[in-house]
Formats: C-alpha cells, structure tokens, sequence
C-alpha cells in the first residue's frame, strides 16, 4: 500500500492536505505530522514512500528536515517534497536542493501540481525500488555462481534435477551417462540402474547410430525434435515427445535429450475433434474447455452471444467471459466436473465483448476420452437475457397494477369468453359489497344483472366475443344489497394465438350519479316541451280559432254594407288561419308523440304521411299490438330515432322502399327500419357518422341497444332494443288499413315465393292494398311452393330467382311441367340483363326488379294476369337487338351453354362469393359447389379456379355496366 507522510504544524493545513490526497489517491494511507521531530521518528520506523513537509516550522525548518532524512541510509532513497511560500527566493530553493529536497510545491497549492509532483516522486520511488530489487537479486545470482564455481557437481545436480521433464544425457553409442531426477521417479528404477543401460531399453527408438549421427551434423544450438512411446513405472504406454541436442560432457560429445509426455496434448486434440462435431449447429453456445479452464473451442451461436470470433477467444481461460463484478465461480464448477459431476442447470452472469452483461444459462457437462477419463468439460450457454428484461418488465408492470389497483377509483374486471370472471378489483369489489373469492368463477350477467337485463347483455356479450373489437357500453349493475350502479365500460378482447378470445377485460368508471342527473334533466326537458306543445296546441291554436269563427260572424253583420271592409276581414281570417297551421306545426315538432297507448304509432303514421308528400319512397308499417310502450323519455326518443333512420335511408342510402317494423322479443322490445338502398358495408362512412352518433346517443339516453347492419336481401337495417314495462298496449285497429272488397267480384289469388320473410311482409302489405289481388299464400322454398300451388290453385305465382334448396329457375320449369296454365313473374334483386332471359326461356311471364316503385310491380302483376308478357323497355331493347342480330360472340355461347343451375353458381362466383358462402346462399353442400365449378370449367374451356373467378367478374361486370 502506498504511504504518503505531510508535516505542516497548521493544523487546517493537514485537513485539507489529508482531504486532497484522499481523493486522488483513495488506495494510499495517508498520516499527517504537527511536528518534524515526531515525523522523523515515525519515518525511520515505516519508511513511508514519499514525505511532504511544510518549509518554515518553528521546531526545524525544511533545510534541517531533508538533511537529517537524507543523512540517515535507512531512509536516504525516501523522495522529498517541500511546500513553500510564493515569494521564496532562488537562493532559498538551491539551498534545499543541496540539503536533500526532491521537488518543490509552492502555496497556494496548485492541485494538479501537487498530484503530478507526487507521482512523479512515486514513479521514481518504484524505480529505485526496483533497481535496488535488482542489484539485490543480481548479487544473490553472483553469490550462487560463485557458489557453483565452487562446488560444480552440487550445483549441477541442483539445477538437473530440478526439471520437472525427463532428462537423459547418453553418448553416441546409446549408453546413458547422467539423468535426472524425474526420470528415476517416472522408470521406478535408481541412478545407478539406469545409468550405463542403453537408452533404446526404455524407449521405442529408431537406431541410435541414425539419431547420432543426424545430430551430429546439427549445430550445438540446434534440437532434434521426434515423437515416440515410453513405458512408465506403472506399466503404461505414455506418448512422449523427445528433443535433442548434441553437447559437450567430459570433454566428450554426448546426447542431450529431454523427454516431456504430450498426453494432455494429444488430449486437447481428441477433445477437440470431438467437440467440434456437437458445437456448430447449435442455437445455444457451446463452449469446449480443457480442466484448466483453457478454451479450445467455440461455435458461431457463442460468437453471436459474447461477440468474440473463434480467433480471438481460443486459448483463452473462461474467466474472461466473467464479470468484474462477480465472483469468479469456474473453478469451482471445474472442480465438480472432474469428479465427473454434471451440471444440467446453472444461472449465472456474462460479459460479452462490448462490455454488456448478458443473463444465462449453463449446462456443463464433462468430456471422456476413449478410456473413460475425463479430458475436458463442454459448457451449453443459452442466452436468457430478453426473457429475464421481459420478466423484470412484468414484475414491474404488476406492481404497477397493484398500485393501480389500490389507488384507482375505476373498475376492473377480466372475463373470460364464457362470461365467468377470472378476476376483479378493489375499487369495484367494494362498490358492489363482494370479495374476490365470491366473484371469481361466478357468471357476471347472473351475478350483476337483473333478470329483465340477462337477455339483452349476454345478446351484446356474445356480440363482442364473436366480433373481437374494443367496445364501449353502458350497463346498471345491481350491488349485493340490490342498489343499482350505472358503469361506462371500456371494453377489449384479449385474443389467443390462434385468434380464438381468451379473455375481455373491461374498464369501467361509475357514472351513477350522472346518469342520474342527466336523465332528471332530459326528462324534466321532454316534459316540459310536452307542456308548451299542448299549451300552443290547446290554448293557442284553440284562441287563433276562435278568432276566425268571430271574423266569420263578423263578416255576417257587416253583409253588403261594407264590401271594401269584406276583404279586410278575409285577409285577417287567412292570416290566422296560417298562425293557426304554423302554431300546430310547432306543437308538433315540440311533441310529435302523444302519450299514452297508440301515440308513438300514429306519430310514425303521420310522419310517413308527411315524408310520403315530400320525397318518392314507399313506407310499410308492421307493429307489435303487444307492446307496451310508455315514458316521455322513451316515447320521444323511438321517434327520433324512427324518423332519423328513415332520412337517412333515403338520404345517404338511396332506398326506394322502407319497412318499419316493431315486435317484441321475450321482455325486450325491437324497433327495425329496414330499406333496399346501399348494403351497410357500401355507405360513405363519413356521411353516416353523425346518424349513427345520434342512434347511440337516442338508445343511451333511454338505456337502449342500437345497431346498423347490412340486410341480406339489399340495403340496411337499423335495430333498436329496448326494456319493456307494464302491459300490453291495444292495437289501434283503426290505423291499420282495411282489406278493400270488390262487389261480385273475386279478388286473383296470389301465391309469394321469396327467401326472404321481409321481402314477401312487404310484397304482401302491398297487393292488400289493392282492391283486385288478394295474398292466398307464401313460402321461402320451391318444395313447399309445389305443394302450395296444388292445395290453393293460385292464379299467378310471383318468385324470386333465390331460394332456399332448389332455385328459382328450377322452381319455374318444375312448374311449367305440373301446372303449364299458371303464369309466372320473377321478382328478383339480380340485375335483369343477366337473369331475365333465362327466366323467360324457363317459363316464366316476366322480370321485374326488387328496387322498382310497389306501382310498377303491381303494373308488372296484372300485365302478367291479363295474359301478355311483362319486361322493362331496357330488357325489350335488349332482347330485340339479340333477335335482330342473332350472332354470339364465342364468351355469351359458352356461358349459355351452362344449366340454370350452373349458371347460378357462375354469377355468384362473379360477385365474388367462396365455395361456403355459395353453398350457405343456395343450401346446398360445399361438396356439391366443387362439383359445380368443375363442370364449368369444363364448359368453358377454363383450366384453373383463379381464371375461373376472373372470367366470372369480368362477365358480370360487362352484362351490368
């Protein structure tokens, strides 16, 4: 350790000297002196290996001070430093050098002067020491020469004897003259039965003449180097390898040879041949060691790991793998491995060679030679070091929770795709008055809900399992003691690997009290515009008309007297006649719904009254006599949404017929608008958005479900689902439109066949209507519509090419073959230009469009009925140019050539549809589909599926651009 003595008699001057040296030299024992007399006692006692002393002291001074240091040989080598003031003269400073000083340090203390000074004396101190090591050690070897000057043979024997290989001297002939030590332990014999024996008795040699003679013509610096078998003391076989020289012994030449066994080499090598054939293929690091700890092998993964290439790290001990700050643990693991341990697991540290630490795992195991002894050790590195940050990044993600969890008002809960809890928060387990245990595996809709509110939340649960999106719904839980808690949920699947949900976890924060509120003030808000739009219709409007009647009689008493004043009077009646309108209007907009049964009903009549003068759309009106509809709030909202939902039918999806529709489903009630524009997947989402803003915000003031999908007739439907209270409501039979008689005569008997049961509602909404057709029957398969034309004799069929089991076109030939007198009209979605002409080659009458006014299709009807063939002027055209021109090009004869139910199977691979979603359109098996495409293929002259598919597209598109 480095000792550093300061002499200054100001004692805040050693704090602070004791306080810099400390930091620049945090390894060195620093001691401190007030006085030079006591500093030179304790120097010739520790002899310290540098001394800074303060130049004015009043018991010696700096001069005094390096003379009796410097006098004294114990500690004359001992560097001196002298600490003087700024204004010390040259004169002053040459005196001290002469006295012994080594260096100077002026006051104030320059830091980095002091720090350069003291090593520098330190350096030198080193220096002297070493040299007087030197001298030492150069004296003692003078000392030992000299002593084997003097006794040659002790000397001799000393140094031959002590190395620890085999040493044989033998002349030229092969007569051993001297060996060592070592050789007599190694053979188990004595010197004196080993010398004057022939070498070529204890080693498997060539002829010695040949050795001898090769080395004579070597020079007395050059070795002679072979390979060869010794037998050792205990009988062994051991590979050795010899050098030899020729040297001078009794003024003879003679044969120096020194035998070393090369086992652990040719050991090193086995071991290496061995180990190289596991190492390179592995993901792991594999890592061959000799017992040293010597590495002698590394493959491309422990390059990749510790970023050392096999060059730079073989020949290496494995301690340089090791961290500094760990303790070195392989010499112990080394130990178990030669006693044949193996090591199957072991976590440890690493240093790559950038300096970063790396997390592993070791596999050791130990490597035999042929013989069964152990040579060497294999080592199986795996780098763990992303799993051990990623478990580090978990464990601190759950405290993190965990700290969430106590301190976080919101609620959480994890539910698994069966609807159980898996688990649930403090903040939420104390609002509903459960622990955890009584939560955890319970259904949350059966423990949570109340029974009225079971059927819709599992309906909206199993919509977010099947769907996999993020949702946000608003539900009421019931406590443990029945209070009600309304809770905005935050709501996200967590999927599997296989995409499967494995479990949602929910966020939700209490908006009781809000909820609360906002309904108070919505309610308070319907209620009082239902007062001010009875109080306008009641009061208002009933004065305005009180007035007209007095314009009225004062128009009598005035008579012919006054006709210029006549006029006056009109105008006045007319004017308010129109506030009267004007007033009613308002009353309405301000309460469009009565309450009470029957109210929203007749509200939706006259709102498709009104919407019927204003726009060309067709309104059906299906209601639910069973529902039970009551509630300012709930009232007034359906009709929003209602009356939202149809203008945005007809003005972001174009529909041209629109069907409301209410029902009730167990105790929920359903509100549906149904239309025939823009299927939902088509609609411009951005022009859609503030409807569908304003359906969540209607469904949520009045704790409803809402929805828009796409209707798989054509179109949109917008769902609403709501609780239902009290009893049933009355029909209003008077509001409902009666069926229309014609005297003496028999209405036409109409038989529906349509896949669809809104579609044929609708269908059958509109011939009721009409005074001479009448609806006898209706079906959504071509079987049942066989067996209904026989039982109720129809006297017209109208059927849609799409049908449940066997299809239209089939259904139509099936017919013409029973029942050849029934006339036939197709209502179809499909576009004419592709399915027209194939029905009336069939049989069929006519081809009307889905999305044409209910006027055309009952225009298309009675065409039919009157005997003649209805088609629209574009199919007429259509068919008269294919008439006037009769040649085909080679694409329309091939696809003609296809059967119905071929070409069925055709165009809906045109419109893009799958094997699946072909079979489930047409209710038929896969199987059968595959059959299908393979027999048009063959039909069109078509090799694979893909030009299959893109021949289909581009013929539909040309038949409907």
């Amino acid at each position: 350790m480095l000792r550093i003595f300061v002499i200054d008699d100001n004692a805040d001057n050693l704090i602070a000297m004791e306080a810099l040296l400390g930091d620049f030299f945090p390894e060195a024992e620093v001691v401190t002196f007030d006085s030079p007399i006591k500093a030179l006692e304790e120097i010739n006692n520790n002899l310290p290996d540098v001394v800074l002393v303060d130049y004015y002291m009043p018991e010696m001074n700096g001069n005094d001070f390096c003379v009796r240091i410097k006098n004294n040989p114990e500690t004359s080598f001992i560097p001196v430093i002298l600490i003087t003031a700024a204004n010390t003269t040259s004169k002053l400073r040459a005196s001290a050098l002469e006295s012994g000083a080594d260096a100077f340090v002026t006051k104030p203390i320059d830091e980095v002067e002091l720090v350069a000074e003291l090593k520098a004396m330190i350096r030198i101190k080193k220096a002297e020491d070493s040299l007087k090591e030197a001298n030492k050690k150069l004296a003692e070897l003078l000392s030992e020469k000299s002593e084997r000057l003097r006794e040659k043979e002790i000397n001799y024997q000393s140094l031959f004897n002590s190395i620890n290989d085999i040493v044989i001297i033998h002349d030229l002939e092969g007569m051993i003259l001297e060996v060592n030590e070592r050789a007599c332990e190694y053979f188990g014999l004595k010197d004196e039965d080993l010398i004057g024996r022939s070498v070529l008795t204890l080693f498997n040699y060539q002829r010695i003449t040949d050795i001898a003679s090769n080395i004579m013509s070597f020079s007395s610096i050059d070795r002679k180097i072979i390979e060869t078998t010794i037998k050792n003391a205990e009988g062994e076989i051991v590979p050795v390898e010899v050098s030899s020289r020729l040297v001078e012994y009794n003024n003879d030449y003679a044969i120096l040879s020194l035998f070393r066994d090369v086992r652990e080499k040719h050991d090193s090598t086995e071991l290496k041949r061995l180990i190289s054939l596991l190492i390179e293929d592995s993901d792991d690091a594999v890592v061959g060691l000799t017992l040293s700890g010597e590495i002698v092998s590394w493959n491309h993964s422990a390059e990749r790991i510790f970023g050392y290439r096999a060059d730079e790290i073989i020949g290496s001990l494995y301690s340089k793998l090791i961290p500094p700050h760990q303790h070195d643990f392989f010499p112990y693991l080394l130990e178990r491995i030669r006693h044949g341990e193996k090591i199957d697991h072991y976590e440890t540290e690493g240093l790559s060679k950038n300096g970063e630490v790396l997390y592993l795992t070791l596999k050791i195991v130990p490597i035999r030679d042929s013989l069964g002894d152990i040579i060497g050790a294999s080592i199986i590195e795996r780098d763990v070091t992303q799993e051990q940050r990623a478990i580090e990044k978990i464990r601190k993600g759950k405290d993190f929770l965990k700290n969430l969890d106590e301190i976080n008002p919101a609620f959480y809960v994890a539910i698994n795709s069966s609807g159980n809890i898996l688990s649930m928060n403090r903040a939420m387990l104390f609002s509903l008055g459960y622990s955890l245990s009584e939560v955890v595996g319970k259904n949350y809709i059966d423990l949570l809900f109340s029974e009225s509110d079971r059927q819709l939340q599992r309906q909206d649960f199993l919509k977010i399992v099947n769907k996999k999106k993020v949702v946000v719904v608003e539900t009421t839980l019931l406590t443990r003691n029945g209070e009600e808690i309304m809770v905005e949920w935050h709501g996200k699947p967590v999927l599997k690997v296989n995409g499967q949900v494995d479990f949602i976890f929910f966020v939700g924060i209490d908006i009781t009290e809000r909820k609360r509120l906002e309904k108070a003030v919505m309610e308070t808000n319907a209620a009082e515009r239902l007062k001010i739009g009875q109080d306008l219709h009641d009061r208002l409007a009933q004065h305005l008309a009180g007035i007209t009647f007095r314009g009225e009689l004062l128009k009598l008493k005035i008579g012919d007297a006054m006709p210029d004043v006549i006029s006056d009077v009109d105008e006045i009646i007319n004017m308010v006649n129109m506030a009267v309108n004007k007033t009613r209007e308002i009353a309405k907009e301000l309460c469009p719904v009565e309450i009470g049964d029957g109210g929203l009903l007749t509200a939706v009549e006259n709102l498709k009254d009104e919407i019927g003068e204003n726009h060309n759309v067709n309104i059906l009106i299906r209601w639910d006599k069973n529902l039970n509809l009551s509630g300012k709030l709930e009232l007034s909202n359906l009709y929003y949404i209602i009356r939202e939902s149809i203008y945005n039918s007809i003005e972001v999806n174009r529909a041209k017929n629109i069907i409301i529709a209410s029902s009730k489903d167990g105790n929920l009630g359903v509100i549906e608008i149904i239309d025939d524009g823009l299927s939902f997947d088509s609609i411009d989402k951005e022009k859609n958005s503030l409807f569908q803003s304003m359906l969540k915000y209607r469904s949520w003031l009045m704790g409803a479900s809402s929805e828009i999908r796409s209707n798989p007739a054509g179109g949109a439907i917008v769902s609403c689902r709501f609780k239902l209270t009290g009893e049933s409501l009355q029909e209003d039979v008077a509001k409902w439109p009666s069926k229309k008689k014609i005297r003496g005569k028999a209405k036409y008997r109409v038989l529906l066949v349509d896949s669809h049961p809104v579609v044929r509602q609708g269908l059958r909404q509109i011939l009721e209507i009409e005074n001479d057709l009448e609806v006898v029957g209706e079906t959504g398969n071509a079987e049942e519509a066989l067996k209904l034309i026989g039982r109720l004799r129809p006297e017209i069929m109208v059927t849609d090419i799409s049908l449940s089991g066997t299809g239209g076109l089939e259904l139509i030939k099936a017919c013409k073959e029973r029942y050849p007198t029934l006339p036939i009209l197709v209502l179809s979605i499909y576009e004419e230009s592709i399915y027209a002409e194939r029905s009336i080659r069939a049989g069929a009458r006519g081809y009307v469009m889905k999305d044409e006014s209910p006027a055309v299709i009952v225009n298309a009807i009675r065409t039919v009925l009157d005997g003649r063939q209805y088609m629209s002027d574009n199919l007429k055209e259509r068919l008269l140019d294919k008439l006037s021109s009769p040649s085909k090009d080679e694409k329309t004869a091939l696809v003609d050539s296809l059967t119905d139910r071929e070409f069925e199977v055709f165009q809906l691979i045109g419109h893009g549809l799958g094997n699946k979603h072909i079979a489930d359109k047409l209710h038929i098996s896969v199987k059968t589909v595959e059959n299908y495409r393979e027999k048009i293929k063959t039909r069109l002259n078509i090799d694979s599926s893909s030009e299959l598919v893109q021949f289909a597209v581009q013929w539909i598109l040309s038949k409907t651009s």
